[in-house]
């Protein structure tokens, strides 16, 4: 036993740095950004109640009329778009059972890499997103940040949540933003009383 684990030691320390890397990816928990195409039920279906992962699938209200009758239903915000958060040795396991789920990738050829979120910024999409306060959910065109001021908000239903402060286009008001990078974005109107802006950001 002894004898194996002294082997699993030097079959690590012959691994280049690049390979050491890539197999701490695998292993560190985060936010992945992934798609099923036209299969985003049955993706929810699978990735909603498995042990080790978590599922959030970003939904709207819509209104739309059946028979002459109108119903309130919760559909994608981004058709085919989720978001899965676990190890990704976990996930590429359901994924390999369940071909239709798949990353979303940046970048190309050699410099592709997997599309993730930083749990923090995740965490406060989140937060409004599932909120009960009337939001809106924004393209990135929709928005520019580099006009609005960083800040957290430091009370009420979302003390500790960090966004923009920014004007939105067709709302005369100022909102605060959290903005899923080059992916999508959600704001709330929030009183200036209490945001405190974030100093070097």
């Amino acid at each position: 036993m002894e004898n194996d684990m002294t082997t699993q030691k030097e079959d690590l320390s012959l691994l280049s740095e690049e390979q050491r890397f890539i197999m701490d990816e695998k292993k560190a928990v985060r936010w992945y950004v992934m798609r099923a195409y036209k299969c985003e039920a049955k993706a929810e279906s699978v990735l909603s109640n498995l042990p080790g992962i978590e599922f959030y699938m970003p939904k709207r209200e819509v209104v739309r009329t059946y028979h002459g009758k109108k119903q309130v239903s919760r559909v994608p915000v981004i058709a085919s778009l989720f978001f899965v958060h676990g190890r990704r040795n976990d996930i590429q396991l359901v994924k390999d059972e369940y071909p239709f789920i798949q990353y979303a990738m940046i970048g190309r050829g050699n410099d592709r890499k997997f599309m993730t979120v930083p749990d923090k910024q995740m965490e406060d999409f989140i937060r409004v997103a599932e909120s009960d306060c009337e939001k809106r959910f924004l393209q990135p065109e929709d928005v520019d940040l580099t006009k609005g001021t960083r800040v957290k908000i430091a009370s009420g239903a979302f003390t500790g949540l960090y966004g923009t402060f920014v004007r939105v286009k067709g709302n005369r008001k100022r909102t605060v933003v959290v903005m899923l990078d080059n992916l999508m974005g959600v704001s709330v109107e929030i009183s200036s009383d209490i945001i405190e802006k974030i100093k070097n950001g």
